[in-house]
């Protein structure tokens, strides 16, 4: 299933409480599909770049692709400046 939905033979992906994964622009951009019972995967409608994925039996988290911040910050992680965590393809679908 990795190869298919990432494109590699494995996928990287990080767990963050669920209200820490904040998109600051491009909302009108994303678009979920559930992949199995239970499985909400949000990505891009125009490039389909995925970001993240929730899980019904864990409801309180979120799995992102780290690859996608705009900066490598865990969301989780306290912030010490303003830090934008909107995932990279946003920016470029216009």
């Amino acid at each position: 299933m990795c190869r298919k939905i990432h494109g590699a033979a494995f996928a990287t992906l990080a767990i963050a409480p669920i209200k820490s994964v904040v998109y600051v622009k491009g909302e009108d951009y994303l678009t979920h599909s559930e992949s199995s019972d239970g499985v909400s995967r949000l990505f891009c409608k125009i490039c389909g770049c995925r970001l993240t994925i929730d899980v019904a039996e864990v409801p309180q988290s979120r799995w992102y692709t780290p690859a996608t911040l705009d900066d490598s910050v865990h969301p989780a992680r306290p912030r010490t400046n303003d830090i934008t965590l909107s995932a990279q393809c946003l920016t470029g679908c216009s």
